[in-house]
């Protein structure tokens, strides 16, 4: 564990505006948490303008995952940009419960 300790620790997810409070809750748990350097929490205007210009259709035709999950790859490219080399990286969705 103390190799693992060394790098640092992300932590993302996302969720569109209407649903905010469950993301605040997982951002909540994810602080309460004490392991994370980092916890980054996304909605749909956070994304790319290009990502948004090609799939912004399909995330609001669609409601189911919000546009199908289509924009997890993004938020993946997105936080993994922020990130130093070596770290490591979490993802949650907004259900989860982080204890």
């Amino acid at each position: 564990m103390s190799n693992l300790k060394a790098r640092q620790l992300f932590c993302a997810t996302f969720a569109s505006k209407s649903m905010q409070p469950a993301a605040d809750r997982v951002g909540q748990q994810a602080a309460n948490m004490g392991v994370f350097d980092d916890f980054k929490r996304y909605d749909e205007t956070m994304l790319d303008s290009d990502f948004l210009s090609r799939f912004g259709s399909k995330i609001h035709n669609n409601v189911r995952g919000f546009g199908y999950w289509c924009w997890k790859p993004q938020t993946a490219l997105q936080t993994l940009a922020q990130m130093s080399e070596g770290g490591c990286w979490f993802t949650s969705m907004r259900a989860a419960t982080l204890t």
